[in-house]
């Protein structure tokens, strides 16, 4: 916090008008300074935000997918069964 009053204090010894550092000032860079072209950061960043969140959803079906076969194993290990004759008729 103490930095923020050390820079006041510096720009106010020295007479630094920090208005020249600001890229809007003077209308230079016409569309880059808009609205419309300001909107680009958070639709990059919402892009992201999304494909990241499907990336992890498809990593979560596919690893649904590789550990199916354990499932598939202990539902088997349910089934009682059922005694059959050498013809393979139930009994």
């Amino acid at each position: 916090m103490y930095i923020y009053i050390y820079i006041y204090i510096y720009i106010y010894i020295y007479g630094l008008d920090c208005r020249i550092y600001a890229l809007a000032v003077g209308g230079e860079f016409e569309i880059l300074e808009g609205r419309s072209f300001a909107l680009i950061h958070p639709i990059m960043k919402a892009g992201l935000f999304f494909n990241t969140s499907w990336a992890g959803y498809l990593g979560w079906q596919w690893r649904r997918v590789r550990t199916m076969q354990n499932e598939i194993n202990e539902l088997k290990k349910q089934v009682k069964p059922t005694p059959v004759t050498p013809e393979g008729t139930p009994v």
